[in-house]
Order: structure tokens, then C-alpha cells, then sequence
């Protein structure tokens, strides 16, 4: 007997999966996550950069960064003098060693100085003197933290200068002025001393590439007379103070002020002159 064929005899269709995407080998709760973890993340290295020295707060020479405020801590804060383009330190003029027997000089540079009165000799400004010389004197013996602490300071600045009240207190200091120039390229330092042989008890004794002067470092040696020679015997930048009309720094036109001159910081300058205060 024949049975007819039927219209439609049922079968089962096999399909070929897709190959599921790589990521999907994660569980799912992993993908729940996710977003939590990524703002944890960067919350995470958010505090981590503006409050804690991590990782990537080491430099390329593998010294550890700080903060501003623990910088501040070894080296008190920066001084902010008005005639300069950019950030300084100082330490009390009482403190110069070569300035506190010329201050006893007539027509000496140092007599009457200016860092021995007026701003300098205020009640809110005299501690900050004292607690950036007590952290230079505590980097004689372990320059590490002050160098350090003053790099993370200094960095951000285009111009600096040292000193606007003070002065070298060994050739130990100067090393470590030194390295901080070294540590920052971009910044242009200007080092103006009285202190000739702690500079030359320096570079005597420079026996290596890296304890050069680096030339983003420009040391002017000072006269100690009003009207008196530059101190050009050592082979250093210098400036005087002059009492005519001969001297080349045009802040006294220029409201006190260096304006666009950016001279004292410029080695190639021999020597810059300033009209008596």
C-alpha cells in the first residue's frame, strides 16, 4: 500500500552560533561594576596626585616629590619681591656673614641696607626670614630635603632670584643652590653674592661634569662701595651701585620695577649697575 508523501514533513534547523565578542568571557557582574570602579579610579588618583607622593610623583631621576605644603615645611615658603618678574628667597639680613661687617662701612653698599628695615622688619615677615634660614643651615649636613623640597617650589617659575635679603653662608650651600638649578632647566636662577670665597671654594674643587655651574645659573659677584669696581677678578658676572646716571638697570623709570629687562639673569652681561636705593 502507498502511502502519499507529506506536504510537510517537520525538521530541525541547527544554527551556527556566533562566537561570542572577547570581552563577554568577563561575568557579567563584572560589567555591573565597571563604572564604579572607574570613578574610583580617578577619584583614587586624583587625591593620590594633590595629596599623596605615589608613584608617579617620582622624577626621572628618582627623587621623590612632595607637596607643597611638606616643601614648605623644610624650606619655608617663597618670597615674593615686588620688583621681580617671578618668585625669590631670603633670609635675614642680620644673617649675612660678609654683609653684617660691611653694614659698619662707610660707603659701603651694605650701609643703611635696605633688607634692615621697612617690609623686611615687620612682625609677619621676620619669621619667615628665620624659618627659611633654619632650613638652609639644616641642609649643611643633609642637603637632600632642602634641595628637594626647594625644586618642587621652584619648578612652576620662569624667573627666580636668591636672595633678595641674605646671602651665601658656605660653599655647601652654593653646592646645593647648584643642584637645585641642575634639577630645574627651565628656570632661569640669578644668584647676586658678596661672598666671593665661598664661590670660589666652590669651583675649586669641581672635579666632575655634574658639579658644573650650570648655565641656567647666573652667580653676579657684588661690589661692597658705592661707586666701586666691579670685582671682575674672578672671572664672574658682577654689579655695582652707582650714585650718577651711569647705572643700566631702568627700574627707577619704570616704577621700581624690572618691567621686560631680564638683564641680572643674562650671564652674558659683565655687569649690571644700580642706582643707589
Amino acid at each position: 500500500m502507498l502511502y502519499p508523501i507529506p506536504y510537510f514533513i517537520p525538521y530541525q534547523v541547527t544554527t551556527i552560533p556566533k562566537p561570542k565578542p572577547s570581552y563577554m568571557k568577563y561575568p557579567s557582574i563584572f560589567w555591573n561594576i565597571l563604572p564604579s570602579l572607574v570613578l574610583s579610579l580617578e577619584l583614587g588618583c586624583y587625591y593620590h596626585y594633590y595629596h599623596l607622593p605615589c608613584l608617579h610623583q617620582i622624577n626621572v631621576k628618582g627623587k621623590k616629590m612632595i607637596t607643597i605644603k611638606q616643601a614648605q615645611d623644610i624650606a619655608g615658603t617663597l618670597s615674593n619681591p615686588s620688583k621681580m618678574p617671578g618668585k625669590g628667597t631670603s633670609t635675614p639680613a642680620e644673617r649675612c656673614i660678609t654683609g653684617s661687617k660691611l653694614r659698619n662701612v662707610e660707603g659701603s653698599v651694605c650701609e643703611g641696607c635696605y633688607a634692615m628695615k621697612g617690609f623686611y622688619v615687620m612682625d609677619n615677615v621676620k619669621p619667615a626670614l628665620e624659618k627659611r634660614f633654619d632650613g638652609v643651615m639644616g641642609s649643611k649636613d643633609n642637603p637632600e630635603p632642602w634641595i628637594n623640597a626647594m625644586v618642587h617650589l621652584i619648578k612652576r617659575q620662569e624667573y627666580f632670584r636668591w636672595h633678595d635679603s641674605g646671602d651665601l653662608q658656605g660653599s655647601w650651600h652654593l653646592a646645593n643652590i647648584v643642584e637645585v638649578a641642575r634639577r630645574t632647566p627651565n628656570v632661569k636662577h640669578w644668584l647676586p653674592t658678596r661672598e666671593y670665597r665661598m664661590v670660589t671654594d666652590y669651583t675649586d674643587k669641581i672635579t666632575s661634569y655634574e658639579q658644573r655651574l650650570p648655565s641656567n645659573l647666573t652667580i653676579r659677584l657684588s661690589a661692597h662701595k658705592v661707586n666701586g669696581e666691579p670685582p671682575t677678578e674672578l672671572g664672574f658676572p658682577t654689579s655695582t651701585v652707582v650714585t650718577d646716571d651711569s647705572a643700566t638697570c631702568p627700574a627707577r623709570f619704570q616704577n621700581n620695577e624690572c618691567g621686560d629687562c631680564r638683564d641680572c639673569w643674562n650671564s652674558e652681561i659683565a655687569n649690571k649697575s644700580y642706582h643707589k636705593h
